[in-house]
């Protein structure tokens, strides 16, 4: 069999793949009947018949979608051919399939007359001015806000577990200078590690096309800065990802998020402006710096969070909510610390019977007594 024809065959098989109704989600697990995920059903079909009107790129028809709250995310092979659509809604990842033939990349293309230009090399894998491609780019701007993200997590939550496209980004970003990645072990068992960050010239080239100076901005971070921190750090992500789909599923949407090293860098500051006041008043000036950043002094101390999300509500409202994540050697006072703050802390846990470190980890929260 040529080469050709075998690649032709591959190609037919995951566009198979793709409309295959075996594989068929439901839209709403654990929240209600088969009449609630129809209605869910037919509500997503309607915003995405919407934004199909026109045959418009698919910039435009991302950005309809993304008003009315929905995300399109298109699974394109390492050879650039397009090869499926998932829509992101209320925290949970759909599968075009699970809606019909026309949902799919191909149905959008076909029968909706969305123009697409994904095969072609003419749309979402272009490659701009600067040498990567939007999808790369949102990439760059996902690890940045975070620092570091676990290479395993970034192939579940933006690649829809396809670590062939994921790897081919990666080692593009790298060989450009702009990811850097490492892997660190675990434990003396051989369980292991690997993250990405941006390197300073990933941090630059993002921040010159969106300076994140100005107060409210999203703040861009570079380079792995602890390792023997680095499972924790990584791990924040799991914890936004958990807290983000509370948020969606109630009708909010995401703002920004803000990492400890924000407040670090803020509040330290405005302390070491303060260290040669008497007791008293640099006490009291530590509760007006704390309460000016949404937070508590506890036992004396500002009180950080490891990872604050801020978020518009269902009403419009700005609200925010602290996280904490605690690790094995959390002592009952820190913990006392974090939930006087006002914080909800959570936990990792791996269920039994699932290996260590893999992708059946989940974020519990402590309750607090």
């Amino acid at each position: 069999m040529s080469r050709l024809h075998r690649e032709h065959s591959r190609d037919d098989r995951e566009q198979r793949q793709e409309v295959d109704p075996g594989s068929r989600m439901r839209l709403s697990q654990g929240r209600g009947g088969s009449g609630d995920s129809d209605d869910e059903a037919r509500r997503l079909r309607e915003a995405i018949d919407r934004a199909a009107t026109d045959r418009p790129g698919f910039a435009e028809f991302r950005d309809r979608l993304e008003r009315e709250g929905i995300r399109a995310v298109p699974s394109v092979q390492s050879s650039g051919r397009l090869n499926g659509m998932v829509y992101e809604v209320g925290g949970q990842r759909i599968k075009g399939s699970s809606l019909g033939r026309a949902y799919t990349a191909y149905g959008l293309r076909d029968q909706k007359g969305v123009r697409l230009e994904i095969e072609r090399g003419s749309g979402f894998r272009r490659r701009g001015e600067d040498g990567i491609s939007a999808a790369q780019r949102e990439l760059l701007h996902e690890v940045g806000k975070f620092r570091t993200i676990e290479v395993a997590d970034l192939a579940r939550v933006r690649y829809d577990s396809d670590r062939g496209a994921l790897n081919q980004d990666l080692s593009h970003l790298t060989r450009m200078g702009l990811i850097e990645r490492r892997t660190v072990a675990l434990d003396s068992r051989g369980h292991t590690l690997s993250a990405v960050a941006l390197t300073r010239r990933g941090k630059a080239l993002l921040e010159r096309a969106s300076p994140a100076e100005k107060d409210g901005a999203q703040r861009i971070y570079a380079r792995i800065v602890k390792p023997k921190e680095m499972a924790h750090d990584a791990a924040l992500y799991r914890l936004y990802q958990t807290e983000a789909a509370r948020i969606e599923a109630e009708g909010g949407r995401v703002h920004r998020v803000v990492l400890d090293y924000e407040f670090k860098q803020k509040i330290y500051s405005a302390l070491a402006k303060a260290h040669n006041l008497p007791a008293f008043e640099y006490a009291r000036r530590q509760e007006e710096i704390a309460a000016a950043h949404g937070l508590k002094v506890v036992d004396g101390r500002v009180a950080l969070p490891d990872l604050r999300i801020e978020y518009e509500t269902r009403e419009g409202e700005l609200d925010k909510v602290d996280l904490e994540l605690a690790t094995p050697n959390y002592r009952a006072a820190h913990l006392n610390v974090k939930t006087a703050a006002g914080f909800k802390v959570f936990v990792e846990r791996t269920p039994a019977g699932a290996a260590a470190w893999d992708d059946h980890r989940v974020m519990t929260e402590i309750l607090s007594m």
